[in-house]
């Protein structure tokens, strides 16, 4: 994880040491990728970060946590919600109360919101796909998001789900190098 982390963010093995080591001493169980997320956010300290695809709330989680210690930046992010949530719960149940003031949590497609969000929104720090992995449904929104992240901004997928699409697809798609995790 360091190498990439550093790979990503330019970061020093001490400072990513450092943010793994806040966050792991917090009281929350995230896993590797959640926590790999939280210290490139502690990095890189966005301003503008958007999300699709929240389901319990994990990486919202992650990245409303380092934003809050960062003191600055705001989470948008779309859910349709999934039927597979435990009863009684709605998209992005974990997150707590006082982490939500950074937070733009909208409901529906991202086909019909992420649009209007990226207008209003003008640029984007980081944008991280984990809604719906069909090959079509990646695509679009990477071709939607793309020319709103900022130079030197991020393009992140779920790793393990994201093999549907393959690099050589985004490297002939896109100008700029993106990076996945």
């Amino acid at each position: 994880m360091l190498m990439f982390i550093s790979t990503l963010t330019g970061a020093q093995n001490d400072i990513i040491n450092k943010y793994s080591y806040e966050i792991k001493t917090k009281s929350y169980n995230l896993s590797e990728y959640h926590r790999a997320l939280y210290i490139i956010a502690r990095i890189l300290k966005p301003e503008i970060v958007i999300e699709t695809g929240v389901f319990e709330g994990h990486s919202s989680l992650a990245l409303l946590l380092a934003l809050k210690e960062n003191n600055k930046g705001h989470l948008h992010s779309i859910d349709l919600p999934s039927p597979k949530l435990p009863p009684g719960k709605e998209s992005g149940w974990i997150v707590p109360e006082h982490l939500r003031k950074r937070w733009d949590l909208r409901l529906g497609k991202s086909s019909d919101l992420l649009p209007d969000l990226l207008k209003e929104v003008r640029e984007v720090d980081i944008f991280l796909h984990d809604s719906e992995h069909s090959y079509e449904n990646m695509h679009w929104e990477y071709k939607t998001a793309w020319r709103y992240i900022r130079k030197g901004g991020l393009l992140l997928r779920v790793m393990i789900l994201a093999r549907t699409m393959h690099s050589e697809t985004l490297q002939n798609t896109f100008q700029r190098t993106n990076i996945t995790c």
